[in-house]
């Protein structure tokens, strides 16, 4: 549909790398392999597809991008976000940002938007998108906004080469660590599991609501080989049983909004030792994060609750390296 129309209008003359990665993995082109000679340049490179996300209403949504022509800075493309919502895209692109508007081509004729992106590395865009659907009374909504290359790229189910297999590698990670506290939820995703999970039953049997919030926390299991593991973690087939539809704050660890006391105040960075996977050096890291932004930006709200003692008792003194402080990262 939307997102392979025009596809061949492409021509090499007009500066679009369209080697972007297309097979399903995130290739995040590390400022280590970033070619900076092409800042000089007045046309910058963009790939051909993308694959967008950002939060709305307590989700995380994921789109297709395709970018069509660019020719003397000015930008034209496609966004399909499903069968019912697709857009038309133009802008520009210059000094590594890219600004631009998108006017709904789908069923919801008078939706429309824009977008604000920066190229932080040759295959990741980060910066914010703001949208609104001029039929009803919903205020103009906006929402941290990454561009990540490639057209098979699931940002949703892991964002990140190092966590998307764990599940299948018998890794333990936050599910069944002595070390780590259960993860949060958010009260949609509460309901999602007391309604797709088989004999889950009410959510307070897997679940304890936080004081005076909206979110709720994994309850905690034991047995002699496994003494706290997560009311979803599989001790037969050491994984997951939810992974498809696992709460934001497994999606995210090792990173974290934490109040940090010598900062006062709340920084996003990421846990360095608690991880069973080898992590990547912490400039590769602040790229991740910037592909975490929309599920950050989630929880955000939410940060006075997750940093109280009795829910992060365990991580409260663990090693966390700081990236930058949220209010700054995520608005």
């Amino acid at each position: 549909m939307y997102t392979n129309q025009g596809a061949n209008n492409i021509n090499s003359d007009q500066n679009i790398n369209v080697s972007g990665d297309v097979n399903g993995s995130i290739n995040i082109a590390t400022p280590s392999t970033f070619d900076e000679t092409n800042l000089s340049r007045e046309y910058l490179p963009l790939k051909q597809r993308y694959t967008s996300s950002y939060a709305e209403q307590g989700k995380i949504h994921s789109e297709k991008i395709t970018i069509h022509s660019v020719t003397s800075g000015k930008v034209e493309g496609t966004i399909f976000l499903d069968d019912n919502h697709s857009y038309r895209l133009v802008g520009t692109f210059k000094n590594r940002v890219l600004t631009g508007e998108f006017t709904s081509t789908g069923r919801y004729v008078d939706e429309r938007g824009t977008i604000n992106l920066k190229l932080i590395t040759e295959n990741v865009l980060s910066g914010f998108c703001s949208f609104s659907k001029m039929s009803t009374l919903d205020q103009i909504k906006t929402s941290p906004y990454v561009w990540v290359a490639g057209d098979n790229i699931d940002l949703v189910n892991g964002t990140y080469e190092f966590c998307t297999h764990c599940h299948n590698e018998g890794l333990k990670c936050c599910c069944a660590s002595p070390d780590i506290d259960m993860p949060v939820l958010l009260y949609n995703e509460a309901l999602k599991l007391q309604s797709s999970v088989p004999r889950s039953r009410k959510m307070n049997t897997f679940s304890r609501p936080i004081s005076k919030s909206d979110i709720r926390q994994m309850n905690a299991l034991s047995t002699d080989v496994f003494p706290t593991y997560c009311h979803f973690f599989d001790i037969s087939e050491n994984k997951c049983k939810i992974y498809d539809i696992r709460p934001t704050d497994c999606r995210l660890f090792p990173f974290d909004i934490k109040f940090v006391e010598g900062k006062k105040d709340y920084m996003v960075g990421y846990y360095t030792n608690l991880c069973e996977k080898q992590l990547p050096d912490k400039e590769v890291m602040k790229i991740y994060a910037h592909i975490l932004r929309p599920q950050l930006f989630l929880l955000y709200p939410f940060a006075s609750a997750i940093n109280q003692e009795s829910v992060c008792q365990k991580l409260k003194d663990a090693s966390f390296e700081e990236i930058e402080k949220a209010s700054d990262f995520l608005f």
